[in-house]
């Protein structure tokens, strides 16, 4: 006869989010695999503002009363916003940690709700040097975002941001668990992981 055997815990939606994003940025900060750095880095970017919006629903809902009906109603930076207003922050979103906020979900969203559209590039090359110039497809303006340095700079900044609004929440450890937590046991006995 065997006994049931149980697994209860906390899965932190952002954490895991952010090992997502870190991964797909290493994967494209990797020189060895030049094929994959703008679709990694397009990704890192992509949960970067993934897990800024689950920490955000987290946040809210311990900080901001009547959550469950704003974080419905609020875009992404809203909540951003709203939270650190109610916990004395400047939102200034052109002055990190804060602008790194503007950019994921604009380039979050690009993604999310993409149409075609004509772009234009310019690229000024003296005239006799013209014929000798890679002539690839023109970038769009959210594509030129993915130098692997540039996506490591916003991510930071999405880390300093959490810690930011950590720190100055003085929140509780039992608050918002920072990492997974789980139970295991038996019908008759569990022990904490």
């Amino acid at each position: 006869m065997s006994d049931i055997v149980w697994k209860s815990g906390w899965f932190v939606a952002h954490a895991w989010i952010a090992d997502q994003a870190e991964y797909f940025l290493e994967s494209a900060e990797d020189a060895s695999r030049p094929e994959g750095l703008k679709s990694n880095a397009a990704a890192a970017l992509v949960f970067g503002g993934f897990c800024l919006e689950a920490f955000a629903n987290s946040a809210g809902r311990v900080w901001i009363p009547h959550w469950d009906f704003l974080e419905r109603k609020l875009s992404p930076k809203e909540k951003c916003q709203l939270i650190g207003t109610a916990l004395g922050l400047q939102t200034d979103f052109g002055k990190a940690p804060f602008q790194c906020v503007p950019m994921l979900f604009e380039f979050r969203n690009w993604l999310a709700h993409g149409k075609d559209e004509r772009v234009r590039e310019e690229i000024k090359v003296d005239a006799e040097r013209a014929v000798y110039v890679h002539w690839g497809a023109p970038q769009h303006k959210q594509q030129m975002l993915l130098e692997p340095s540039l996506v490591r700079k916003h991510l930071t900044q999405a880390d300093e941001l959490i810690e930011l609004i950590e720190k100055k929440s003085r929140r509780r450890k039992r608050d918002i668990p920072m990492h997974t937590t789980w139970m295991v046991g038996t019908k008759n006995k569990a022990k904490k992981r």
